[in-house]
């Protein structure tokens, strides 16, 4: 349900962004962590590398999609202050603070986008299907 809120979000987004002449492309800047905190956009980002991304796909061939990664929640701030990036995986501290330094003027926050930051993972081949 979380992806499809983001997807319906960024889609919304490239609709509304400026484009200067109809045979270009809309940019889309993300940002995101390379962690686990953040595998959503580890594995967006990795999958557009392979020529088989989300947002590509639900967004169409009329959409770039352009990936950052960023160390630090502050520094993905900066980035959307700045207007540098367009949409970024955040932690709830960073994104509050933003919010809270431009009296919500500057960003919005969203959507929540992964809970706890660990995962249970298993190798392709395991018999094991779920947790329980």
């Amino acid at each position: 349900m979380k992806t499809r809120a983001l997807i319906a979000v960024v889609g919304a987004l490239a609709v509304f962004l400026p484009n200067s002449r109809a045979e270009e492309k809309t940019v889309i800047r993300f940002g995101h962590f390379p962690n686990i905190t953040h595998a959503q956009g580890v594995i967006a980002h990795a999958l557009s590398r392979q020529g088989k991304g989300w947002f590509e796909k639900y967004l169409g061939p009329n959409v770039e999609i352009q990936w950052f990664t960023y160390n630090a929640g502050p520094s993905a701030m900066e980035a959307i202050f700045a207007k540098s990036l367009d949409v970024t995986y955040v932690g709830p501290g960073p994104a509050l603070n933003a919010y809270l330094k431009s009296n919500g003027e500057e960003v919005r926050v969203i959507s929540g986008a992964a809970n706890a930051g660990a995962a249970l993972v298993v190798k392709a081949d395991s018999p094991i299907k779920t947790p329980a």
